[in-house]
């Protein structure tokens, strides 16, 4: 409270007492007084400087700081520099940034309504190639400790440190929790927190994230009875389901529990949140973790960060205008190419597949050139051990162990339709678990010794990607196992044929484009959950194509090589350096090695 005091200089009184922050109501009507007294037309985001200023401080009055405020505008503006003039929806968020020593340009208008009740920002004029757009303070964001975002109790802070490094907690998973609780603290403080402009412009709510009981247990419950009763069916195989049963949702039941526990665990006292404003609703604690789940932005240093202004671009996979930079001080956004005015700015989340974007954030791309399929490792034991049968052998009883020791540490296992196969298509990592898996006992207990003794599995790369015949038949052999893999595990998860899921992908898009401008009513909401769904599964099932595709081709049998009759076989140039291939079907006479 004496931070916040003091940064109200022109009052001589803050250093006596403390004046609570005004409420929004109070600004609007400080902001209503300004527009009256201002004898020109001023921007919103001068009407809420002055405002703050009524409200905060009798000595300084709604009339006094509008002119100096507006000449002050007319000055930057001729020069042109200085804080941005924003009207509209994301005047109070800019307004709040500017007041704390971030750099917004007048270029960008912010939280623009977009189509079904989204959000966008837009150029509000052109946009220079490498133009510097936001420039934000790293005590601004919300961020993983030890990072101290702005008026966050250092103890707070040491607190969440340990939950972000949690033994019990999955490091990624612990760093997002760090976040959402940090998020759900100050959102309980309400007008006091010097966040409040900020988190009162986020979403109250995030409608098109899919339910985890209809994604994950395949039972429907309210999500099957809102949109249909094959809701659940749609999800069933796709990567959302895949995700959901590897518990990776901040949001989802998991994610809350261990949020809930952590408060109770770490603050027993009550010290930041009150026993009294604790209850069995998971709604607020909900909140927070989807508002980071879908917002928050990865660090270079592996923390999680929930940026304002930079959390407001909506995600382009094909065609991003601008990008968000990283430096020791701060956040930056800027262009990354020549921008027109009235054309909307689009950030890149990264190379997520559709499944990947509807579990965090509740959307979907028209044609996602990242699409995949997400496996678990429970599919590639599975397919091994197949394999292992159809070759009339025994599958080894520590396969599931193996794969655990293989895959430690990496990300969900994926396929794509990139080249090469081996290697782009099937990440080397795949590829070096499913080779480490078709191994016998002998090979595989001596990679054990060595991983023992080094600290690390290694070699089992150079076994499938070196050459001679071993790796060559151990290439062959994880080439089985993925034809396995793809026909025996992955095409049977989507039970209707790929024609029905792209009639009812066309359905959904005529249905949506049917409703209102600007609608977001219930139905809205459950066309667009449809609409999300169905796109994801279609973009999967392209890819399960062409990897079939492109394995059958690869497996399918070489015609023999008849030979060529003597007189037809071609002769080699003396001093020519003949290929592998032609060395293996041309024979030289004697007379060709004369001198």
């Amino acid at each position: 409270r004496r931070q916040t005091c003091r940064a109200h200089k022109v009052c001589s009184a803050c250093q006596l007492r403390f004046r609570p922050r005004p409420t929004t109501a109070h600004l609007a009507s400080a902001m209503a007084a300004a527009a009256e007294t201002a004898e020109v037309a001023v921007p919103a985001a001068v009407q809420l400087a002055a405002a703050a200023a009524a409200v905060g401080h009798p000595e300084a009055t709604a009339a006094a700081v509008v002119p100096a405020a507006t000449a002050a505008l007319t000055a930057t503006a001729a020069a042109g520099a200085g804080p941005a003039v924003v009207e509209g929806p994301g005047a109070q968020v800019v307004a709040w940034a500017e007041s704390h020593g971030a750099r917004v340009s007048r270029k960008v208008a912010f939280l623009q309504p977009g189509p079904h009740g989204d959000r966008c920002c837009m150029a509000a004029s052109d946009i220079e190639e490498t133009e510097n757009l936001v420039a934000l303070p790293r005590a601004l964001a919300f961020e993983t400790p030890p990072a101290q975002p702005l008026g966050v109790p250092p103890d707070l802070v040491a607190l969440l440190l340990r939950v972000a490094e949690h033994e019990e907690v999955d490091r990624p998973a612990g760093r997002s929790l760090a976040v959402a609780l940090m998020l759900h603290y100050e959102r309980m403080k309400g007008d006091a927190s010097e966040f409040a402009p900020y988190i009162d412009a986020l979403p109250a709510c995030f409608p098109t994230m899919p339910s985890w009981e209809a994604a994950g247990a395949g039972e429907g419950g309210d999500h099957a009875a809102e949109e249909g009763a094959d809701a659940a069916e749609l999800y069933r195989g796709t990567g959302v389901e895949r995700l959901v049963e590897a518990g990776a949702a901040l949001s989802g039941p998991e994610g809350v529990a261990m949020m809930r526990e952590a408060i109770a665990r770490l603050d027993q006292e009550g010290m930041f949140w009150h026993h009294a404003l604790r209850s069995d609703d998971d709604s607020v604690l909900r909140w927070a973790a989807a508002a980071v789940q879908s917002r928050a932005h990865s660090s270079k240093r592996g923390a999680t960060a929930l940026v304002p202004l930079a959390d407001s671009f909506n995600h382009s996979a094909t065609n991003p205008n601008i990008e968000l930079c990283e430096r020791g001080d701060g956040f930056y956004v800027r262009a990354l190419r020549p921008i027109k005015s009235g054309e909307e700015l689009l950030l890149s989340y990264g190379p997520f597949s559709n499944a990947e974007l509807l579990f965090n954030a509740g959307f979907t791309c028209e044609r996602n050139p990242n699409d995949c399929l997400l496996l678990s490792r429970k599919d590639l034991v599975a397919a091994v051990g197949e394999r292992w049968r159809a070759r009339g052998e025994e599958a080894p009883k520590d396969l599931a162990a193996r794969c655990e020791l293989l895959t430690a540490g990496l990300p969900v296992p994926r396929l794509t339709a990139a080249a090469p196969l081996l290697g782009g298509a099937v990440p080397a990592e795949v590829v070096s678990a499913l080779a480490g898996l078709s191994l016998d006992a002998e090979t595989w207990r001596e990679a054990s010794l060595r991983a023992e003794a080094s600290g690390k599995l290694v070699g089992i790369r150079e076994r499938w990607a070196s050459g001679g015949t071993a790796a060559e038949q151990l290439r062959g052999e994880v080439l089985s196992t993925l034809q396995v893999l793809v026909d025996g595990r992955l095409a049977p998860r989507y039970r209707t044929p790929l024609a029905e899921d792209r009639a009812r992908l066309e359905a959904a898009s005529a249905a949506l484009a049917s409703s209102p401008e600007g609608a977001c009513d219930a139905v809205t909401v459950r066309q667009l959950r449809r609409l999300n769904i169905l796109r994801a599964r279609i973009g999967e099932r392209r890819v399960l194509e062409s990897l079939g595709a492109t394995l059958a081709a690869r497996l399918r049998p070489r015609p023999a090589e008849v030979p060529l009759p003597e007189a037809k076989r071609p002769r080699v140039q003396l001093g020519s350096s003949p290929t592998a291939d032609a060395s293996a079907s041309v024979s030289c006479s004697p007379h060709d090695s004369a001198p």
